[in-house]
């Protein structure tokens, strides 16, 4: 059991509390800095994926996914429109019937 005399003041608690609030804190950017190399690592994948991707799309075109889903959408169109108007012929009242 402590005795009042030798428990550490409130100021130096907080003074220790700081110190070991930063300890913490540095500790977790040291460990992050550490992890420098998974970055350059998911980098180099994301560019790669990027190159060969770019570069399936450039040899292989549409997929056929995608060419069916245009010709259906364009199929849907040419149902869906409305028929040309007719022509209506108009008399006029004054126009002579002989």
């Amino acid at each position: 059991m402590l005795v009042d005399a030798e428990q550490p003041s409130f100021g130096e608690q907080v003074q220790q509390a700081f110190k070991e609030g930063w300890e913490m804190l540095r500790a977790v950017a040291l460990g992050i800095i550490q992890l420098w190399w998974l970055v350059v690592l998911a980098s180099v994948f994301y560019l790669i994926y990027r190159v060969l991707k770019n570069l399936y799309r450039r040899f292989f075109g549409e997929t056929l996914r995608i060419k069916k889903l245009k010709s259906e959408s364009t199929s849907d169109h040419q149902h869906h429109k409305s028929p040309p108007d007719k022509q209506k012929i108009r008399l006029d009242d004054n126009s002579d019937l002989k």
